[in-house]
């Protein structure tokens, strides 16, 4: 005989799982709605955005046409990023043009608005008023940015900020007072470091031109004040822009410091710059491994010169410098492939093995 509760507990079991079929099967819905309106939203706000650019582009047409005198006022922040999304893509005739431009937006709410940005208390709203400023590229706002930078605590903020002031320069004073701000934060990496001064470099020599450039940029190198890191990321910075005029400037500091990141970073320019010096041959005389491979990577510029002295890496007990002599010397357009088939003809097993390593995968 069947007693009550074995008839209805089946029946409660049944209507529990119907219940959370049914309450899973609304959540599902419900994040896929949410899914579907948070697209729709975020393509809305693009396409927004986007008329919003070709509409102050359309002004600056005007603007630099002498039809208008000044752009339209924008209301908000969203449209002051537009208004220098505009700017910054648009293609300007001259210095002229763009000078007029930044006046136009200079007397218009935009500067007020993205100052307001700047206080706000999301660190990405802040972010996207630096780059805003960046985008108008008028040196009036430099030293404004700095004095922002020096109160921000976010690095990320700040990292934003040093972006736009080295968009700024123009002055040699400004790369000096930029130089000064950026070795006030080590904790920024040493890579961000020299993309800014590399950015930085740039916007100096397109306004002040080499001489006055070159002056400032030794006078920062032999600066007492700054680092050495931040003398490491202008050394790095320098080589990779290609200013041939700060050549000797780079081997006299390295000549007297007597950090091991100067040199690295000495030999590093040289070698970007094609230059060939004998800061690159005592890097071969050092007890350390890792100024011994960059003096070996940064070789390839003497070639005739120092083949011989590479060959003699090839037996080091150090790996990293007998890979680095076997690549380096593989790469010399003369005499170089045949130094290594005497090696890999000879008694040493760590020069042969790797000889015929370098030889294998040239």
């Amino acid at each position: 005989m069947h007693t009550i509760d074995g008839l209805t507990s089946p029946y409660i079991v049944v209507l529990l799982l119907r219940g959370i079929i049914f309450v899973f099967a609304a959540s599902l819905a419900a994040l896929f709605l949410g899914l579907g309106l948070h697209k729709r939203h975020v393509v809305n706000v693009a396409r927004s955005r986007e008329e919003k650019i070709l509409f102050y582009a359309g002004e600056l047409v005007s603007l630099c046409a002498g039809t208008t005198a000044s752009v339209t006022a924008p209301r908000n922040l969203r449209e002051a990023l537009s208004l220098a999304s505009a700017f910054a893509s648009f293609s300007f005739h001259d210095d002229a043009e763009i000078s007029r431009a930044q006046s136009a937006i200079a007397a218009s709410p935009e500067v007020l608005i993205l100052k307001n940005a700047l206080s706000s208390e999301d660190w990405g709203v802040r972010c996207r008023a630096l780059g805003a400023f960046s985008d108008l590229r008028d040196p009036a706002y430099f030293e404004y940015l700095c004095n922002f930078a020096e109160h921000e605590e976010v690095v990320r903020v700040f990292g934003s900020c040093l972006s736009a002031c080295a968009i700024l320069i123009r002055e040699p004073g400004q790369f000096r007072e930029f130089s000064l701000l950026l070795d006030r934060r080590p904790v920024l990496s040493a890579s961000y470091d020299e993309g800014a001064v590399r950015t930085a470099i740039r916007s100096l020599i397109s306004r002040s031109g080499a001489a006055e450039s070159y002056q400032v940029m030794r006078d920062c190198l032999f600066s007492e004040t700054l680092s050495e890191q931040y003398k490491a990321a202008l050394i790095n910075a320098i080589g990779k822009e290609n200013f041939t005029r700060m050549t000797d400037a780079i081997i006299d500091y390295a000549q007297v410091s007597e950090e091991r990141i100067i040199r690295i970073s000495a030999m590093r320019a040289l070698y970007n710059m094609g230059v060939c010096d004998d800061l690159i041959s005592r890097g071969f005389r050092s007890a350390d491994p890792v100024v011994q491979i960059v003096a070996i990577r940064s070789s390839l510029h003497c070639d005739g010169a120092v083949e011989e002295q590479l060959v003699r890496f090839l037996g080091s007990p150090h790996f990293d410098v007998r890979y680095a002599a076997a690549m380096t010397l593989v790469k010399f357009p003369s005499g170089g492939q045949e130094l290594l088939q005497q090696a890999k003809a000879g008694s040493d097993p760590f020069a042969t093995d790797m000889a015929e390593f370098a030889l294998s995968v040239r």
